[in-house]
């Protein structure tokens, strides 16, 4: 899966070396792969609802990451992968990260 931000949209397209395991609309895009992003960066979650919910809880340090970074998102990552990724960037570049977490 490859991911490229723009000023006004998102766009992905699917790296792979047979598209035997999606599905695809009308359109020719992925439906599952659209569920998956929507699900994983939980765009159904309003931005706005939950800097509110954090600024009640933290106002000073949300304001300055706000202007920063204002696309924020939760990830809804596998734990367990999360913890991993966590562990193996105190000492390593991306790059080998990645190659750690394929193995």
């Amino acid at each position: 899966l490859s991911i490229r931000e723009e000023p006004d949209t998102t766009l992905y397209r699917v790296l792979a070396s047979s598209s035997d395991s999606l599905s695809f609309d009308n359109d020719g895009e992925g439906v599952v792969v659209k569920d998956m992003l929507f699900d994983y960066f939980q765009l159904g979650t309003s931005l706005a609802s939950l800097y509110e919910q954090w600024s009640r809880e933290d106002s000073k340090r949300l304001a300055r990451i706000a202007k920063v970074v204002p696309g924020c998102r939760i990830l809804r990552q596998d734990p367990v992968e999360c913890l991993f990724s966590f562990i193996c960037s105190s000492n390593n570049n991306i790059p080998r990260i990645t190659l750690i977490l394929k193995r």
